[in-house]
């Protein structure tokens, strides 16, 4: 049985970090190391790492000398892994017993270099929860990277939790995390793995084998900033020239991508807390030729849609 590395980012998760690391020790498939890397937390949440660490002879816990932020904090995880694949999971979140044995079976039944499973949304801040995935549940095929943007829209591609991956290929092309970005660091990070091996197929699990939790409304999507625009336009391109060549619609799918990501950085703008000077400013950023009164109905809209979602309720 193939040794399967687990690398966890730690910081001030000292409320969850019990539970997910509880998740890993009680996997199916037993041959795992779990990395713990601890990014100078100012919780509890090194006593517990350590704690786990005295009791169980697979858990390694490496301290960063001064807080480095999750991508050179994972990047510590990799050089330090040495399991012919390799996972990564958040330490605020937890799995199933057979994440593990189900990623990997499908990877070797598929004969894939990555395996890519469904997860179960929490979002405690509304308390609510939502299966993501991919087909009929209990489905595993081959799905053609062509199909990168169905993939993302499912949101199979865009995670980094929900993957296994070959340890050797990410060290042998020397993949990291970009710690110069704020956000799509995770997706840059699977398509360059993807790009760099020439992966042209991967195996989907349309089981939700990974629980992410939505603890509060500090969202990414409410820190969108005009770099993370940029990031997330450059990874829609980079999606575009690795299915071009194998998606005759490939150039209509990027410009359809790259317009909701537009639209959804221009509703962030008119929900921030912004003058209306300040967001008609943003706005014309993404629209050179937007105007005030596309602003109001923008607005008009949104209170439409809020009604409707209490009518609803």
């Amino acid at each position: 049985m193939d040794k399967i590395s687990i690398v966890v980012a730690v910081y001030n998760t000292e409320i969850a970090l019990e539970k997910c690391i509880s998740s890993l020790l009680e996997q199916t498939y037993k041959n795992t190391e779990i990395i713990l890397v601890e990014d100078c937390s100012t919780d509890n949440s090194l006593k517990i790492c350590r704690e786990f660490e005295k009791k169980y002879g697979n858990i390694k816990v490496i301290c960063n000398e001064k807080n480095l932020g999750v991508s050179a904090t994972r990047n510590s995880g990799i050089k330090n892994a040495t399991g012919v694949y390799i996972c990564f999971v958040d330490s605020d979140d937890y799995v199933e017993p057979n994440y593990l044995q189900q990623l990997y079976t499908a990877m070797v039944d598929n004969n894939a270099l990555l395996s890519i499973c469904g997860n179960w949304f929490h979002d405690y801040t509304n308390n609510t929860e939502q299966k993501m995935l991919w087909d009929s549940e209990g489905n595993i095929q081959s799905v053609s990277i062509a199909r990168a943007f169905e993939l993302s829209d499912k949101y199979y591609l865009n995670a980094l939790w929900n993957k296994l991956f070959v340890t050797d290929l990410i060290k042998k092309q020397n993949i990291i995390f970009d710690e110069s970005l704020s956000m799509g660091e995770d997706l840059k990070f699977s398509l360059d793995y993807i790009e760099k091996n020439h992966i042209e197929t991967i195996a989907v699990l349309s089981l939700p084998l990974y629980h992410y939790i939505r603890w509060n409304n500090n969202s990414l999507m409410a820190q969108f900033g005009d770099q993370a625009f940029g990031d997330y336009l450059a990874n829609a391109k980079r999606i575009y020239q690795i299915i071009k060549p194998l998606n005759k619609d490939a150039e209509k799918l990027y410009n359809e991508r790259s317009e909701k990501i537009k639209n959804s950085l221009k509703y962030v703008i008119i929900r921030s807390n912004k003058t209306n000077k300040q967001k008609l400013e943003a706005i014309k950023h993404i629209y050179p030729s937007y105007n005030y009164s596309d602003y109001l109905l923008d607005n008009i809209i949104r209170v439409k849609e809020k009604i409707a979602r209490l009518i609803r309720k």
